[in-house]
């Protein structure tokens, strides 16, 4: 418990003598003393000095314990002189408070001093409405219904977020997709269409006369680079050129339009090595006379990068002739 002191306390002293055992003492006078509990000195200086603590105070009469910090209870004679004062334990108590961490300022025992600079763990606190202000959070687990106003993300992986959302163009369809990245990655996508109508003119029959096929601007190129390139008339599809025998599927269909039921074409799919390699003849007729027809092959391939896929189309009996290109695709996306 605190103990109290006073600049103005009078000395005086005791009314009628004590012995070692009495508990209440009656002095001449208590001008300027603090309220309890304060310490006096009795017999201050002399052998029989003995200090103790005022407890109650009733006018003159006062409730001391006796022998505090040491000093003996003693029998002290009428006229005795009483000062107020302090002893060693008010010295002690300010060292310890000194070199006490816990238990202090009225703290329960297990409670810690916080200090303002000092590195400290904290353990077991609830922070009510709180303000941080920088500092590193490290193994943090948040709770449901917080919300973080324009926080900076360094590195975070995409393991850490559950339902995130974009921020990207075209958001409400799943966002826009660019060509940056590295080619090596399996599951490489590619896709060039084009739903123009463009004519064609097949010079003779057979691969001898075929013409390749155009197509429009890029649609996607998922998690490739910008070695994918159109080239010769957007004919052609150039392999990335960091990727080294990597297996590809390659798919393409084309819809034509010509001028008799009769005439008969086909597609090729041909790789800039290794010649054809897929080919259809068997159209799928969309128009009731049939002169609206659709081909469609596909193939897996073995290929170095850099090389490069195209899609022809050629008469089989007819030459000269005259196609007109509606839809049509490719499609390429690396598989091993």
């Amino acid at each position: 418990m605190a103990r109290n002191f006073s600049n103005v306390a009078e000395e005086t002293t005791l009314s009628s003598g004590i012995n070692s055992s009495d508990t209440s003492i009656t002095v001449g006078s208590n001008t300027g003393y603090p309220s309890v509990p304060y310490t006096i000195i009795i017999d201050p200086g002399l052998a029989t000095e003995e200090v103790c603590e005022v407890t109650a105070v009733a006018g003159t009469t006062w409730t001391i314990t006796r022998g505090v910090d040491g000093t003996p209870a003693s029998s002290h004679d009428s006229g005795a002189t009483v000062v107020h004062g302090y002893s060693a334990r008010d010295l002690r108590d300010v060292q310890d408070h000194i070199a006490d961490s816990t238990g202090v300022h009225g703290l329960g025992a297990s409670s810690s001093v916080v200090g303002t600079t000092d590195t400290q763990t904290l353990t077991n606190k609830t922070l009510t409405s709180p303000t941080i202000s920088g500092g590193t959070i490290t193994g943090v687990t948040f709770g449901s219904g917080l919300t973080f106003q324009s926080p900076t993300l360094v590195t975070p992986t995409i393991a850490s977020f559950v339902n995130a959302t974009h921020d990207h163009s075209d958001d409400a369809n799943g966002g826009t997709l660019d060509g940056g990245g590295g080619g090596g990655a399996t599951g490489l996508a590619y896709k060039r269409s084009s739903a123009s109508s463009t004519e064609v003119s097949i010079s003779s029959v057979g691969d001898n006369g075929a013409q390749a096929v155009s197509f429009g601007t890029l649609d996607h190129n998922v998690g490739g680079n910008n070695t994918w390139a159109a080239n010769t008339g957007s004919t052609r599809i150039t392999l990335p050129t960091d990727v080294d025998d990597a297996v590809w599927h390659v798919s393409a269909s084309v819809t034509v339009s010509v001028e008799s039921e009769f005439d008969a074409h086909y597609i090729n799919i041909v790789h800039q090595d290794e010649g054809i390699l897929a080919s259809s003849g068997d159209a799928v007729a969309l128009g009731a006379t049939s002169v609206q027809r659709r081909y469609a092959c596909s193939a897996d391939f073995q290929a170095n990068s850099g090389r490069w896929v195209e899609v022809r189309i050629a008469s089989d009996e007819e030459s000269p002739s005259t196609v007109q290109l509606e839809d049509r695709q490719i499609s390429i996306h690396r598989v091993a």
